[in-house]
């Protein structure tokens, strides 16, 4: 008897302590800034571009994440394009889809680590996927797959 208190103590333990972690650390999502919102533009030569070949631009496409953040920040694609994530900045990330810090949105966005300088694919199913790097919760960002 004496063992199933012991248990007990150490279960209720570890959920208030895990509780009290989540209270802590929990960052609530923002949306994109003006700012961010300006880098997802493109110029009328890239937009020519990609209107000729777009196949193979809705196939691949590329979210570089730097110091200031992820480029471009909304992103909008077509079933079964590949996204690849490109780490560019100083500090390694980890990508995950929203919401922070559980990540239960979408699973397929929870890449997990990427070093400076390398980079990680996913394909996302149909959808509007938000995502973050989780040790940088203000950095955001969503796609959406048409």
């Amino acid at each position: 008897m004496k063992k199933l208190y012991i248990s007990i103590g150490v279960i209720l333990a570890v959920l208030t302590i895990a509780a009290i972690y989540l209270l802590i650390f929990q960052q609530p999502a923002t949306a994109p800034t003006n700012d961010q919102q300006a880098e997802t533009t493109t110029d009328s030569t890239e937009a020519s571009v990609a209107e000729d070949n777009s196949d193979v631009a809705d196939q691949n496409q590329t979210i570089t994440y730097s110091d200031d953040g992820f480029s471009p920040a909304d992103l909008a694609v077509k079933e079964g394009t590949k996204i690849t994530i490109k780490n560019d900045s100083s500090r390694t990330l980890d990508f995950a889809s929203d919401d922070h810090p559980t990540h239960l949105t979408n699973s397929e966005l929870n890449v997990g680590l990427i070093e400076p300088g390398a980079s990680k694919n996913f394909t996302p199913s149909k959808g509007t996927w938000g995502f973050h790097d989780h040790l940088n919760a203000s950095a955001t960002g969503q796609i959406v797959v048409e």
